[in-house]
């Protein structure tokens, strides 16, 4: 019996002696290390590609017609958007049933392709040549009587306009010839100053 625990306990010594030494368990860790490189590879390959479709969604895959308008509803704005070949864009946003606290706005973006910000031109030094004829700037409200009336003398040029030639610090811009005007007829009734708007 004392024979039998000798041998156990030397088994078991020679066995702790082997794997503090790397000799037991080796094969299995070596295979943990493959399994977990090769997970690791696999991440790395799966974030590249990621990286990869996003570069692809920012600018490839834009795609513009030049010069039509293009009319979309969402939430109770309309946009009213143009493009030219250049890839800039002139959004009129009108908000038929959002809310008293919404206001309308005109939007432009200096390219489209590199899904550039969008840029409220009534925040800015901007202007807007209308047919070669008319200078307009966009009001930042339409809620009391005069940049009501300027609101309405934009959308009126707006839904006769076949030249439209954005202007910032006194440069021009970006230009927009616009050929479907059927798009924003009856744009200055849809996109009536707030002032006149009854949201109840």
């Amino acid at each position: 019996m004392k024979n039998i625990l000798t041998k156990i306990a030397l088994i078991l010594s020679a066995s702790a002696f082997l794997t503090a030494c790397g000799f037991v368990g080796a094969k299995d860790k070596n295979s943990s290390d493959n399994t977990e490189q090769v997970s690791r590879q696999n991440d790395e390959q799966s974030d590249s590609q990621d990286d990869s479709d996003i570069d692809s969604d920012n600018g490839s895959n834009v795609k513009i017609v030049p010069n039509y308008w293009k009319n979309s509803v969402n939430q109770g704005f309309s946009d009213y958007e143009i493009s030219n070949a250049d890839y800039q864009g002139l959004s009129i946003i009108c908000n038929e049933a959002a809310g008293e606290n919404d206001e309308h706005k005109v939007m432009y973006n200096n390219n489209l392709k590199l899904d550039s910000e969008w840029v409220d031109i009534s925040e800015g030094d901007y202007g807007l040549l209308i047919n070669d004829n008319d200078v307009v700037y966009v009001p930042e409200s339409t809620n009391y009587r005069l940049a009501a009336g300027d609101w309405i003398e934009l959308t009126s040029l707006i839904e006769e306009a076949t030249y439209i030639e954005v202007y910032k610090d006194g440069k021009s811009i970006a230009t927009f010839t616009p050929k479907n005007l059927r798009v924003v007829e009856g744009l200055s009734d849809s996109c009536e100053p707030l002032m006149y708007k009854d949201f109840s």
